[in-house]
């Protein structure tokens, strides 16, 4: 097993698992969270093997938060849940009411151009 590890080029993978965690976090999925603590193990054996052994405590510290969030994005009350979908229902509404009124202003436009229009004709 410890031969197969040195066959691995682990900054390559630690590449991938960094751009892999932040595509799932930036979809809000808690995937990601998990996607980032195995990176950061990786990142830990990279350093104790190149004995750059700041990396080890800065990711484990970057696990325990990883966990962290974990927790708190999987494990949320229902309560939480409940308002979270309502404030999602509630910008749905205004993002609607504001579609709307942005159309209307692009009409109330387009008939002052047309009066415009036929006002310059006229005279």
């Amino acid at each position: 097993m410890a031969n197969l590890l040195h066959h691995f080029r682990l900054d390559y993978v630690s590449c991938v698992l960094t751009i892999l965690a932040t595509f799932l976090l930036g979809r809000k999925l808690w995937q990601g969270w998990v996607v980032a603590a195995v990176n950061s193990a990786v990142v830990c054996v990279i350093g104790v093997r190149t004995a750059q052994f700041g990396f080890v405590p800065a990711n484990l510290l970057c696990i325990a938060l990883y966990t962290s969030n974990l927790v708190t994005w999987r494990f949320r009350s229902p309560d939480h849940a409940a308002k979270q979908h309502s404030n999602a229902a509630s910008r749905a509404v205004i993002r609607a009411q504001a579609t709307e009124t942005h159309g209307e202003t692009q009409d109330h436009f387009a008939a002052a151009k047309q009066v415009g229009a036929s006002r310059a004709a006229g005279a």
